[in-house]
């Protein structure tokens, strides 16, 4: 898998969210180059425009369209935000592969 390791940070600048509303990672992949990844929700709207859509989940359910990107790949997802997660609790690289 592309990601090795990464190091992240989360907090709640909007204290109206059950959850964090920040979070910012960088990430290191297997060639040693490095990334960034950074998402922030706020009290305001950023939008609307059309990069705001969910448009490949919205046309699997309305149209029966194949999603683009299949089950297998969120697995990679979901250790990834699952190591951000870690490495903000522990303030060191956390790898998302074992």
């Amino acid at each position: 898998m592309a990601s090795a390791r990464q190091d992240g940070v989360s907090d709640y600048p909007w204290k109206k969210m059950e959850d964090e509303s920040l979070g910012q990672a960088l990430l290191q992949v297997k060639s040693g180059k490095i990334g960034t990844f950074s998402c922030l929700m706020l009290d305001t709207v950023l939008g609307p425009g059309p990069f705001w859509r969910i448009t490949d989940f919205e046309q699997a359910v309305l149209d029966g369209k194949p999603l683009a990107a299949g089950p297998e790949v969120s697995l990679g997802e979901l250790r990834t935000a699952l190591a951000i997660y870690r490495s903000a609790k522990t303030r060191q690289w956390e790898k998302v592969w074992e």
